[in-house]
């Protein structure tokens, strides 16, 4: 077991000596954040009074706009916010310390302290490795004050800080993770799991693929980090629900959205380009380049993903709501200590987009569909309606729109031969081919072209499982039952033991169904052995379709200059 005494001994006084100089300037520092520390403490008790009371009269507004039809009475509907606003979950066990205010009162002040280090750790391997062993023992050891410590907070921030120093390149980000784990640990390519947040990460294919093969336990978890419900996600999204048995809630659920949703929306297919070309730009004509514009992808995206799971053609006002699924995306997975060093300016915005959500369906009488959806789900039905519908919106928002939107953005980039976000200034290697190429490509085999975009720059790159049991792992000795496992779709899918030339872009290659993009090895031959596999990927996939078809067409049939 790894301990905090363990970490002690087997750290080099060297690394000490960085750290200590690191704290020095941290303390140094300290002065200057003064002001920032005085103004946090004398508005957080006002601001975090007044967010449920806003968020209240906002659900009550929308309600009043949107009476509700069919016979569904407001008292089966309930109250959303009321559902968002109990205690969180686990907040009583002791990895959760960093998210009670007892622990949180302390970080403004400490924020140099935290972060110098943390800064100084992304040019550091062995004092990167220290960072994320010392919160690892905390962790791991389930000590009472185990994650409330400065050493968790330091490596909560992390990754951010990472982020920042590589250009927002997530991949590059997680491999340095990686790989500044592994050199601090004295290992090479032994070593694939490395710890950050709460738990372990790896980006080896041959163990993300077998974690999505299994039968996995799940909870409210997200990127690594507890307790991200219910304020910022419903606390019963498929995304937390263990599929563990045939009986089991996230069967039901799962059984319930395909016959409801995903079966009907193929009917809708074959609509989408006709509806993207009119709805898409009627003073000039769609083009490639359009697609690495944000707001038109995201708006294109969420009116296709509506249209086809529920059959309504979304204006640009109801439009501009479903959009914050996307634009809020980055906001949703911010460690919880971060959301209340912002005085939780962005649980409110997330609460807002939630209530605004279940306006659009109200507004678009689907609450009948919804109730009809409930009754199906046999012993797992809720009991106010609200709930579920937050649930399956969700499904469509945080997964249907921003997945889909990501991959669209991406093949953007791609198709003007150009990098995307996630591999940082040299992550794809075009060969030499031009935009002009680039679409010629895509012509031989849209297909093809999709899952290899998908590939290089996975629309969601990680997700995160729970250790059923007490598991040894190298380095780290016996991590306990209960701790997130994350795996790195995008480390994996450029994994060079299986994919040669991982960073090439090539759809003809021979392994291109091997990449777990999808949740699972999609479109190929072992689908059926990932339970998880993302039910809406072939919807995805036509949205992709329709949206580049027409962006390529217009291009086309336009006059030339």
């Amino acid at each position: 077991m790894l301990t905090p005494a363990l970490v002690r001994q087997t750290t080099s006084l060297w690394t000490f000596a960085k750290l200590a100089l690191a704290w020095i300037i941290g303390i140094l520092l300290a002065p200057l954040t003064l002001p920032f520390v005085l103004v946090w403490y004398v508005l957080a008790p006002f601001v975090l009074s007044t967010q449920k009371k806003n968020l209240t009269t906002l659900e009550a507004r929308m309600r009043a706009l949107h009476p509700l039809t069919g016979g569904v009475s407001e008292a089966y509907w309930g109250s959303l916010v009321a559902s968002m606003t109990v205690p969180i979950v686990g907040i009583d066990q002791p990895e959760n310390a960093p998210n009670t205010w007892r622990y949180l009162a302390s970080l403004p002040l400490l924020l140099p302290v935290v972060l110098v280090p943390v800064a100084a750790a992304t040019f550091s391997a062995d004092l990167f490795t220290y960072i994320a062993r010392s919160a690892a023992a905390a962790q791991f050891a389930r000590f009472p004050r185990g994650a409330g410590t400065v050493a968790s907070w330091r490596n909560t921030f992390m990754f951010p800080v990472l982020l920042i120093a590589n250009a927002g390149a997530r991949v590059v980000a997680y491999t340095y993770e990686l790989t500044a784990f592994r050199a601090g640990a004295g290992m090479r390519e032994g070593l694939n799991y490395w710890f950050h947040g709460n738990g372990l990460w790896t980006g080896s294919h041959d163990e993300v693929d077998a974690m999505l093969r299994s039968s996995q336990q799940r909870g409210p978890v997200r990127a690594g980090f507890f307790l991200i419900a219910p304020d910022i996600f419903a606390s019963r999204i498929l995304l937390f629900l263990s599929n563990i048995g045939r009986d089991s809630e996230w069967a039901a659920v799962r059984s319930q959205a395909h016959k409801m949703l995903f079966v009907p929306s193929s009917a809708r297919l074959a609509d989408l380009e006709r509806r993207v070309r009119a709805d898409w730009s009627p003073l000039a004509p769609p083009t490639a380049a359009d697609l690495k514009d944000a707001t038109c992808t995201v708006r294109l995206v969420t009116k296709c993903v509506f249209y086809a799971l529920f059959g309504k053609w979304l204006d640009d006002a109801d439009t501009e709501v479903l959009t914050g699924w996307r634009t809020m995306a980055a906001t949703f997975v911010m460690p919880r200590a971060t959301q209340r060093l912002l005085l939780n300016h962005g649980v409110e915005q997330l609460g807002t987009l939630r209530i605004n959500s279940l306006g659009v369906v109200r507004k678009h009488k689907l609450e009948v569909f919804f109730a009809e959806f409930n009754e199906g789900l046999g012993k797992w039905r809720r009991t106010h309606l609200a709930d579920l519908v937050d649930e399956i919106m969700f499904a469509v928002g945080f997964a249907g729109v921003g997945g889909t939107s990501a991959a669209v953005a991406s093949m953007g980039s791609f198709l003007a031969a150009e990098q995307s976000a996630d591999g940082g200034a040299h992550g794809v290697d075009f060969d030499g081919r031009s935009a002009a190429d680039m679409h010629a490509l895509y012509a031989k085999d849209p297909q093809a072209f999709i899952m290899e975009a998908c590939r290089l720059s996975s629309p969601v790159g990680t997700f995160t499982t729970l250790l059923p049991e007490t598991t040894p792992f190298a380095t780290l000795g016996a991590v306990p039952a209960g701790t997130p496992v994350s795996g790195v779709l995008n480390m994996a899918n450029r994994d060079p033991a299986v994919f040669p030339n991982p960073t090439r872009f090539d759809p003809s290659r021979a392994e291109l169904s091997k990449a777990v993009t999808w949740n699972g090895q999609a479109f190929g031959p072992n689908e059926v052995s990932y339970p998880r596999i993302c039910p809406g990927r072939n919807l995805s996939v036509a949205i992709i379709k329709a949206i580049v078809n027409v962006a390529l067409s217009s291009e086309k049939m336009a006059p030339a200059p």
